[in-house]
């Protein structure tokens, strides 16, 4: 009996703290850098570069996800906003997105891991290797 006792007591603890966890994040946005993009023009110009980012915003069951592009000149260019339901288990950002949507896209692979309140982000590139993204909260 008291064995049954400490079983659901365990459950009970584990799935508060994914509540809790999930509220961390939820009405939150974050920040990453994904890529940048270099280009040679003739005659040169200071815009040709620019810096690309994924934008993360949490509401309590869906995440709006951006990807944009800041050129070296401030030029800002959406790429995409995609709205998918997510949700956390064990530490994991779970984003249902809809495969052929983000096909070809800074999306594509990417695994979401919540680690003290940051989100990190893995994602296996084109070649094989792994590319590590660290999202960092901003103010909306």
């Amino acid at each position: 009996m008291r064995n049954i006792f400490l079983v659901l007591f365990c459950v009970i603890v584990f799935s508060l703290k994914a509540q809790e966890n999930k509220k961390n994040i939820a009405n939150k946005t974050f920040i990453a850098t994904v890529g940048s993009i270099c280009e040679e023009v003739t005659p040169p110009s200071d815009c040709a570069g620019a810096m690309v980012y994924l934008v993360l915003k949490f509401d309590k069951n869906k995440v709006l996800i951006t990807e944009k592009e800041i050129s070296s000149c401030d030029k800002e260019t959406i790429h995409y906003k995609v709205n998918y339901k997510w949700e956390l288990i064990n530490n994991t950002v779970k984003i249902y997105k809809d495969l052929e949507e983000i096909r070809f896209t800074y999306l594509e692979n990417l695994l979401l891991i919540l680690k003290e309140g940051k989100i990190l982000g893995t994602r296996k590139i084109y070649d094989g290797r792994k590319v590590e993204y660290k999202f960092k909260q901003i103010k909306d």
